[in-house]
């Protein structure tokens, strides 16, 4: 299996960076694109992944429709990657010696997911010290009026023992280093939806459907799997909560059904597993 190229963030010293709020930065046809875009992944047959209270539509990747958001709306996304860029210089990210980001060019790291994630009346992410192992920023909008749910509230865990409350309105997009404890309070009444990218280190060429993405939110132990050879890395690791995402192709998905089925049936039929 390849190696993930993934940058070495301090844990710690991303504790005491900013997040990074922009107001108002996506428009009302930049969201529409966005609301299209989602419509488009659920009318090929893409089934959002299904969580407690919540689902996530992935809009990238390889089989998604229209060449996902990238593809069917490539002014919103600079948009995002714009203020990405910014973000680094106003939070100080980049500042030395000891900014997280102070080795990192921002306009070098690529897309690793775009997601749309449905919040119902239950969901949310209540891990205090939840962040996105592997990737370098977070980019987090608000893509419906902050009217239509209560509760719901996006928060990062900041160094001092506090969550600092970040109160998103319509088209809002907050940044942040991607190893900053971040959550968010379960949806009280209504429907969140929000737009979420997750910027990496990614060589052109590395083969990093290879790796298995170990979940850093300690409730749910999932290993996010990309492959069967990140499935059986997994597992082999001692896993036994495996999170399928981002499968290429028809053949790849088939072979990684086949192994769940036999993970599922226990040892006795699935031999090393």
């Amino acid at each position: 299996a390849g190696a993930c190229n993934m940058a070495s963030i301090d844990l710690t010293v991303a504790q005491h960076t900013p997040a990074i709020h922009f107001s108002q930065l996506l428009g009302q046809a930049d969201l529409e694109k966005v609301r299209r875009c989602h419509a488009a992944q659920l009318g090929s047959g893409m089934r959002p992944q299904q969580h407690q209270q919540k689902r996530c539509t992935f809009l990238n990747g390889g089989g998604a429709a229209a060449g996902g958001l990238q593809g069917s709306a490539p002014d919103v996304v600079e948009k995002l990657l714009s203020a990405a860029r910014d973000a680094r210089q106003r939070g100080g990210w980049g500042k030395q010696p000891d900014g997280p980001l102070r080795d990192i060019d921002v306009r070098q790291l690529r897309i690793r997911v775009v997601e749309f994630w449905e919040y119902d009346v239950g969901g949310g992410l209540v891990d205090d010290y939840h962040y996105d192992a592997g990737s370098i920023i977070t980019i987090v909008c608000l893509v419906n009026q902050s009217a239509d749910f209560t509760g719901g509230v996006f928060r990062t865990f900041e160094a001092d023992g506090t969550h600092k409350e970040h109160l998103l309105e319509h088209g809002d997009v907050l940044c942040l280093l991607s190893h900053k404890y971040h959550n968010v309070t379960p949806v009280l009444t209504g429907q969140r939806h929000s737009l979420v990218l997750e910027l990496w280190q990614d060589d052109v060429g590395d083969d990093d459907d290879d790796c298995a993405r170990m979940a850093s939110d300690g409730d749910s132990g999932f290993a996010t799997c990309c492959r069967l050879a990140a499935a059986q890395q997994a597992v082999s690791d001692g896993k036994r909560k495996l999170e399928f995402t981002k499968i290429k192709s028809r053949k790849e998905l088939l072979k990684c059904l086949k192994f769940l089925e036999d993970f599922l049936q226990g040892p006795s039929s699935a031999g090393q597993h």
